[in-house]
């Protein structure tokens, strides 16, 4: 009886790791687009289900004859205008100029900072 019980035990044990693993396995995280190996594999399938076309000068004109394909939806770049026609800074202006740089080697950021700041600049007449 203890041995049979010690079988019990551990077939339990390894059904719930092989249970575990089946459910982390399952979750993994979702991803966006192809990783490269897939789309160059699929070029060389058997059955592909997408075609995979090098861009070259060559054919760039047989390209540009495709059919637009996708969504054409409303997400455009906003209208361009001339904007006023006055200067809205003016010389004299004190301006804050905050100066983004996410470079790991900025020579204007320290190595943890994303931005710099430089307070205080007055306008120039030139």
């Amino acid at each position: 009886r203890t041995r049979r019980g010690g079988l019990e035990q551990r077939r339990r044990t390894v059904l719930a790791l092989l249970g575990a693993v089946v459910l982390l396995t399952a979750c993994s995280l979702p991803r966006g687009a192809a990783l490269q190996s897939e789309v160059v594999n699929e070029k060389n399938s058997e059955i592909p289900t997408f075609q995979v076309v090098p861009v070259t000068r060559a054919n760039i004109p047989g390209i540009e004859s495709w059919p637009a394909s996708g969504w054409d939806g409303q997400y455009h770049w906003p209208g361009t205008s001339e904007g006023s026609s006055s200067s809205v800074i003016r010389t004299g202006d004190r301006l804050d100029v905050t100066i983004w740089d996410s470079s790991e080697n900025s020579l204007i950021t320290n190595p943890a900072q994303r931005y710099t700041e430089i307070k205080g600049v007055e306008v120039d007449g030139n």
